[in-house]
């Protein structure tokens, strides 16, 4: 794969606020416990794929929208995420094992050596025989070249946006650039004008120095500290 597919875990985190829901109204959709959900609250980077699975089938959110590609990982507002009607997304253990067995290179010895773990706890992890953490999940799809979502399955339709940020595999990354450079654009306008209003003040102090009588001694520059040095 191309794409480097990471966990956004600031999403995870940001639920209450992002949703405006209680943790109570969360814990009891999810049917995580409350000592549970306030660690992953606390941790979302040890999340479980297990625990992921409940969250987003429990508040209606495609689980494709916990994950993000490259390096912008991004928290948006609720419209952007929950889904109606939804479909319940779930992890396809079968697949992965069909696709190691088909795959000569593609080992449980192999992935071990990538996690640290023995290959046999490895194959129980990753085939959801015992917690199975998104991280290490990420980990092997990586060391096998394979799409994470042809294993951790959203059968859910993609949103249709506004924007360019859709799913993992379409980047929102000129989209974001587009506003950065907008936005850069009206600071420039600023600067230009506070340097026209300073120019005409400096014009303005000039000529009344010049027409002044008066022996007061004043300052070259009567507005020392609006424009710092260049230095």
């Amino acid at each position: 794969m191309d794409m480097i597919i990471s966990l956004n875990s600031r999403l995870i985190a940001s639920l209450s606020s992002v949703l405006r829901l209680s943790h109570a109204e969360m814990i009891s959709a999810t049917g995580i416990t409350k000592s549970t959900w306030y660690n992953l609250m606390e941790t979302p980077d040890a999340i479980a794929l297990q625990q992921l699975l409940a969250i987003a089938n429990g508040l209606h959110i495609p689980v494709r929208r916990f994950f993000y590609v490259g390096k912008l990982c991004m928290v948006e507002q609720k419209d952007d995420y929950v889904v109606q009607p939804y479909q319940d997304c779930y992890y396809d253990a079968g697949a992965l094992q069909e696709y190691v067995s088909n795959r000569p290179d593609a080992t449980w010895r192999k992935a071990a050596e990538a996690t640290g773990m023995a290959p046999s706890r490895l194959r129980n992890s990753l085939l959801a025989m015992t917690r199975t953490p998104v991280s290490r999940f990420l980990t092997v799809c990586s060391v096998f070249d394979i799409d994470p979502f042809s294993v951790l399955i959203d059968p859910n339709p993609e949103k249709v946006r506004d924007d360019h940020c859709t799913k993992p595999g379409a980047s929102s990354s000129s989209a974001d650039i587009d506003a950065l450079r907008r936005d850069v654009s009206k600071l420039s306008d600023t600067v230009s004008d506070l340097l026209q209003k300073y120019n005409d003040l400096q014009q303005q102090f000039n000529d009344l120095l010049r027409n002044s009588d008066s022996h007061v001694h004043i300052a070259a520059d009567p507005f020392p500290d609006l424009i710092p040095d260049d230095d």
